[in-house]
């Protein structure tokens, strides 16, 4: 049988890789690869300065300092590790209240969710308003005294919501810790963690074309000094004897053992791609979001129904159902078109709840999706109905 071809809409799960970052990763590994910090070598000075140079690639594409940058394997160890420092360091405890947003992906819950547990801390949820953003009236209202933590997501992968973050701080205080989930934004463009006012900060290199097994925690240089880092490790030290040990200082406690060297010069090499090319490619991006958000009116007449926020700033991530058909069948006949797209909650399990269904197909585009791609999906949908 002919093998149709492919066509990729499912970017809020992982970008395709870029064949331009697929050689710089070459490129390194043939000629500079080493391990860093371990030697005085030519080649190991070589991956230490890359490796080096790739947070202040991060740092300048997010607004934070390179020494506020910290490599982990994944945005979600980033979370994991973020809410352990603020359990370890005494910053929540008993009757204590954690505030999220409905919408958030698993990875931003149920760390917060297994740290109440042990401490005997609460976490609550804010609802969403009709564009699916977080409802700031409700944020408003559900403050109070007990509030340490607040942890919102900048943007949403099942409807595309971009979050009024830069409304948060100024409701919720700078006595309370502010962290932001950034996987889904951050390929869209530039971010700034100060004019967010966000403590801490979490980011997914895959997501940014970057290899798997790279992740971000941008956390505020006074916060690495005045926490210790949550876990006890063999290589983040510089004493170590029979009677004790003295830990590193910052950033080296916080990123113990050999890091991914590539992942990170991948990375960088991503956000420098960027760098050059976002400005000339946004108004097309936009033009697809808009064009894919009025070819869904019709279905909707057709018992199609859409989720996605219709605001300017949106991403292009559409989630939807048709009637009388199960989403893993819907995902199954487009696939079997050769679209690829994403059916489930999608990690997302209380927002679906909250909107009362159970799984959705989502489409969500790239700055390199085609107009042809885009109509070929409408025209595999409409087949269906």
């Amino acid at each position: 049988m002919e093998r149709k071809p492919l066509i990729y809409l499912d970017y809020a799960s992982t970008h395709p890789r870029q064949k331009e970052l697929m050689a710089v990763r070459e490129q390194f590994e043939l000629s500079s690869y080493a391990n860093i910090g371990r030697g005085n070598y030519d080649l190991a000075e070589a991956s230490m300065i890359a490796y080096q140079n790739t947070k202040k690639t991060v740092a300048r594409w997010i607004g934070c300092e390179p020494l506020e940058v910290l490599y982990t394997y994944s945005a979600t160890y980033a979370l994991n590790i973020l809410a352990l420092a603020i359990e370890q360091n005494g910053v929540v405890g008993r009757g204590d209240t954690i505030l999220l947003s409905i919408s958030e992906h698993h990875a931003n819950i149920v760390p917060w969710q297994m740290m109440a547990e042990r401490v005997g801390a609460h976490v609550k949820f804010i609802k969403l308003d009709s564009e699916y953003r977080i409802d700031l009236d409700d944020l408003k209202n559900t403050l109070d005294g007990s509030v340490k933590v607040v942890s919102f997501q900048y943007a949403s992968n099942v409807t595309g919501a971009v979050h009024p973050l830069d409304k948060v701080r100024e409701i919720i205080g700078t006595e309370r810790l502010f962290c932001v989930d950034a996987s889904q934004m951050w390929i869209h463009g530039p971010l700034n963690m100060r004019d967010i006012q966000c403590d801490a900060m979490v980011l997914s290199g895959h997501k940014m074309m970057a290899d798997t097994g790279i992740g971000v925690l941008a956390l505020w240089r006074v916060l690495q000094k005045a926490w210790q880092a949550p876990i006890g490790w063999g290589g983040a030290i510089n004493r170590v004897s029979q009677d004790g040990y003295e830990q590193a200082g910052i950033p080296e406690r916080w990123e113990p053992g050999t890091p991914h060297i590539t992942g990170a010069v991948t990375l960088g090499a991503a956000v420098e791609y960027l760098e050059k090319i976002h400005k000339n490619i946004h108004a097309n991006y936009r033009e697809r979001i808009n064009f894919i958000t009025n070819s869904f009116e019709p279905l909707k007449q057709k018992w199609v129904q859409v989720f996605h926020a219709s605001h300017p700033c949106s991403i292009g991530v559409w989630s939807f159902t048709v009637s009388g058909r199960h989403p893993n069948d819907v995902a199954d006949m487009f696939a079997e078109q050769g679209i690829c797209l994403r059916s489930g909650h999608h990690c997302c399990e209380p927002l679906h709840t909250y909107l009362w269904i159970n799984w959705t197909v989502r489409i969500s585009i790239g700055f390199d999706t085609t107009q042809e791609e885009i109509e070929r999906f409408f025209e595999v949908l409409w087949s269906l109905l």
